[in-house]
């Protein structure tokens, strides 16, 4: 995931903003005392979600103590005390990076190349500790990387069928979070994978053109023209409301413990702010 899943801060309470950064910073410093400084550089705001749903379904409240920050030790920042256990998506975040970077050395892009390759030898030592650690979540991720590329090697793949690896891959972990709401969680997990995926790929449609990349849109609609781009606004926009009533859904049939409005401003005004941005061409990867 890669900053499309995050919050609406003109609506948000200060209190909720904090509570949320403070989950951000607990989630970094866990990947700096797990693995290494140079792996709270590879967190994004997406992953803080997933840590948000465990924290609103944990039996322990989430407390916080004020703590420095390692790149900035002159600044102060919120950390979980440890009542709420981070450390499987933790574990997550660096066997994602991982067969993202697999990913990327096998990209047309030179540039994605070099970074992949200067980046590989740190990132595979974290690996080998993260698989370690949440062999069910390496087991889920592994496959779903295999699934993924194996869809998006076939002739005529539509968007959705093309989502669907990573749509499945999030739903399976999320549903482990709790054994008795698991096809709660997975139909949660899979939604907001899925909205994810198609902004991606709606978000590089552009880009994917010029550089004759795989995107889903292309297939259907052609490479970029401007006609071309308002074609795939409307289904990128007509996926996503139909994604946005399922996540609502499942989201309510949660009931958290809390973090309700927190989770319910990301929900409804979060993803809907960063589909708008796409639609408007304004990007969301530089926002």
């Amino acid at each position: 995931m890669i900053g499309y899943v995050r919050i609406y801060k003109p609506e948000l309470k200060i209190k909720e903003y904090e509570f949320y950064r403070g989950v951000y910073c607990s989630l970094c410093k866990r990947l700096c005392r797990d693995y290494s400084p140079l792996a709270c550089l590879l967190l994004s705001y997406d992953f803080t979600v997933a840590a948000l749903v465990k924290i609103a379904l944990s039996e322990n409240e989430c407390s916080f103590k004020k703590s420095r920050c390692h790149f900035n030790p002159t600044k102060k920042c919120l950390n979980c005390n440890g009542s709420v256990d981070l450390g499987d998506i933790a574990a997550a975040v660096i066997i994602t990076l991982y067969y993202k970077l697999l990913d990327n050395l096998k990209d047309k892009g030179l540039w994605r190349k070099i970074a992949a390759a200067v980046c590989f030898l740190p990132i595979w030592l974290m690996h080998i500790k993260a698989k370690r650690i949440s062999p069910e979540i390496e087991e889920i991720i592994f496959n779903g990387m295999q699934l993924q590329a194996k869809t998006e090697n076939e002739k005529d793949v539509s968007a959705d069928a093309a989502a669907h690896p990573s749509a499945h891959t999030l739903g399976s972990i999320f549903a482990l979070v709790d054994e008795s709401r698991r096809d709660t969680l997975y139909r949660l997990g899979y939604m907001l994978a899925r909205f994810v995926y198609l902004s991606d790929a709606a978000d590089d449609y552009k880009d994917d053109s010029k550089k004759r990349n795989f995107n889903p849109y292309i297939i259907k609609f052609g490479p970029y023209t401007p006609e071309n781009r308002q074609k795939v606004n409307k289904s990128y926009e007509w996926s996503f409301n139909l994604i946005q009533v399922e996540i609502t859904k499942a989201f309510e049939e949660l009931n958290v413990k809390r973090c309700g409005e927190l989770l319910n401003n990301i929900f409804t005004l979060g993803i809907k702010a960063k589909m708008e941005n796409i639609i408007s061409e304004k990007g969301v990867k530089n926002d």
